[in-house]
C-alpha cells in the first residue's frame, strides 16, 4: 500500500475517533443530571454543565478532590465521604442533603466503578439526580403528619379519661346500654391513639428523629421485664405466655427501649389473634447472635399475604390482620422492622397458612 494512502487512512480514523469523542462529551455535558468523573485518587476529571450550574464553572472543579465540592449529608445530619459510598449496600443513596449557597437541596446519588487492566487505576462515573422539589414536600408532608398528630393526642386522652370515668360510673350508674355504649366509645378512642402514636413512630423514623442508645445488657432481663405488662391481657382471651431460654447470661448490642418495644409489639399481635392458646417467646443463639422468636398457635398467616408483612400500611387480606376482632393501623411491624433494624438486627417471620399460627423471629448482634 503506497505510504500516502496509508497516512491519509490513519489521518482518516484518529479524525473519525476525534468527532465520536466530542460527540460523546457533548452528550455528557448537556445530560440533565449532574456528572462527575473521577480519578482513582477521587479527583475530578470531567463535569458536565449540569455541575456546573450547582458546583462552579468547570474550570475551577478540575483536578480537585471530590470531597471538596460534595458534602452530602444523610437523614441523621452525617456528612458521608465519597469513597464511603462505593460498592456499600447500607448507605441509602437517596435523597442525600448539600447546602449550597446557603440553600438545601437534594439529590439521589449512583456510582459506576471503571475497572482498568492496571490494579488500583479505577475511575469513578458519579450522577447525581436533583430531587429537591420532590423530598421538600415530603418533609412538609412530614411535618404536617407531626403536627397534626401532636394536636390530636391531647384531646384523644381527655376524651378517653372522660370515657373511663363514666364507665367507672363517677357520675353515676349506667344501665346495660349505656355500659355497651361506653365500652364501644372507649375501645374506638384506643384505637384512635394507636393510630396517632403509630403514625409518630413512623414519622419520626423516616425522618431520622428515632435515636437509639446503643448498650450492652443482658436480654434476658429485659425480655422478662415486658412480659409482665401482659398478664391482663392472656388471662381476658383465655391464652398463656411461655418464656423459653436455656439461662446462660446472653448479652447484646441494643437498646432497652426500642427492644421492649419490639417485644410489646410482636407478643401483642400474638395475644390479639391467639385465643385460648400458647404464645411462646424463645431465645436461642449462637457465637456471634442471639435469636428472639414469638411463636403462637393462633389464626395464622397465609402464603398470598407473606410478603406483605412489615410493610407500612401492610393490612393483610387473607388473614391476621382482617380475622381478628379489632383491626389494627397496619403500622405495627413496620415500625418493628424499623426498630430491629436501627439496632443492627434483622427481622422475619414465618407460618403454615390460617389456623396454624405464626412465628416471628429477629436476631440482634451478640456481646
Amino acid at each position: 500500500m503506497p505510504k500516502i494512502n496509508l497516512e491519509k487512512e490513519l489521518y482518516l480514523k484518529n479524525r473519525e475517533l476525534y468527532v465520536a469523542q466530542k460527540k460523546s462529551q457533548k452528550l455528557i455535558y448537556n445530560i440533565s443530571e449532574c456528572i462527575f468523573v473521577l480519578d482513582s485518587k477521587f479527583k475530578i476529571t470531567l463535569a458536565n454543565k449540569k455541575s456546573e450550574i450547582f458546583f462552579g464553572k468547570n474550570h475551577d472543579l478540575m483536578g480537585k478532590k471530590i470531597d471538596s465540592v460534595l458534602f452530602l449529608v444523610d437523614k441523621n445530619e452525617k456528612i458521608i465521604p465519597i469513597k464511603n459510598f462505593i460498592n456499600s449496600t447500607s448507605i441509602n443513596l437517596n435523597g442525600l442533603k448539600q447546602i449550597i449557597d446557603d440553600k438545601e437541596f437534594y439529590f439521589n446519588l449512583r456510582i459506576s466503578v471503571i475497572t482498568t487492566e492496571i490494579p488500583g487505576n479505577e475511575e469513578y462515573v458519579l450522577t447525581l439526580t436533583d430531587v429537591t422539589p420532590e423530598k421538600k414536600s415530603e418533609i412538609s408532608k412530614d411535618d404536617f403528619i407531626t403536627i397534626t398528630s401532636h394536636e390530636l393526642r391531647t384531646p384523644m386522652t381527655i376524651i378517653k379519661s372522660y370515657l373511663w370515668l363514666l364507665q367507672e360510673e363517677k357520675a353515676g350508674p349506667l344501665n346495660a346500654k349505656q355500659s355497651e355504649y361506653i365500652n364501644k366509645a372507649i375501645n374506638s378512642s384506643e384505637r384512635m391513639l394507636s393510630l396517632i402514636n403509630d403514625m409518630l413512630s413512623v414519622s419520626k423514623i423516616e425522618q431520622g428523629k428515632i435515636e437509639f442508645k446503643m448498650e450492652i445488657f443482658e436480654i434476658e432481663k429485659i425480655i422478662s421485664e415486658t412480659l409482665t405488662d401482659f398478664d391482663a391481657k392472656v388471662k381476658e382471651n383465655g391464652s398463656k405466655i411461655v418464656f423459653e431460654h436455656d439461662g446462660t447470661d446472653n448479652n447484646i448490642l441494643g437498646d432497652k427501649k426500642r427492644l421492649k418495644e419490639v417485644i410489646y409489639n410482636l407478643v401483642g399481635n400474638s395475644i390479639k389473634f391467639t385465643k385460648n392458646g400458647t404464645i411462646k417467646v424463645k431465645i436461642s443463639h449462637n457465637d456471634n447472635f442471639v435469636k428472639v422468636s414469638v411463636i403462637d398457635d393462633g389464626k395464622g398467616i397465609s402464603k398470598e399475604d407473606m410478603p406483605k408483612l412489615f410493610r407500612k400500611f401492610g393490612k393483610l387480606e387473607n388473614s391476621y390482620e382482617t380475622m381478628a376482632e379489632s383491626t389494627g393501623t397496619g403500622l405495627g411491624l413496620y415500625i418493628t422492622k424499623q426498630l430491629v433494624e436501627g439496632m443492627g438486627g434483622k427481622i422475619s417471620a414465618k407460618s403454615d397458612g390460617n389456623g396454624k399460627g405464626s412465628e416471628f423471629f429477629f436476631f440482634l448482634q451478640k456481646k
